[in-house]
């Protein structure tokens, strides 16, 4: 199974054995690998893999992930920003 990783804003991550990356690259890696292994259920190919073992751990992963970075995880800061420029008007 392969999951090419030609972004360079990912690539980094991969210099070496392992590396943070967040929450965003996070997802999306994880729907590579989720893509991957579609594509090796999608072909029935007789290996000693367990594909459903594998998406269910893709999933959970997947999940916690948007659980840890949320659905909007720029609304908060952009509304303290919106807040703040309105404080002055808000004050006349």
């Amino acid at each position: 199974m392969k999951a090419t990783i030609d972004e360079p804003e990912l690539a980094e991550g991969f210099t070496y054995v392992a590396h943070h990356v967040d929450d965003d690259q996070a997802i999306y890696l994880l729907m590579k690998l989720r893509k991957s292994i579609l594509r090796v259920k999608e072909h029935a190919l007789q290996i000693a893999y367990d594909a459903d073992e594998a998406m269910k751990r893709i999933d959970a992963l997947l999940q916690r992930s948007w659980r840890k970075r949320g659905y909007l995880p720029g609304l908060r800061a952009l509304s303290w920003l919106f807040l703040s420029c309105l404080q002055p008007i808000l004050r006349e």
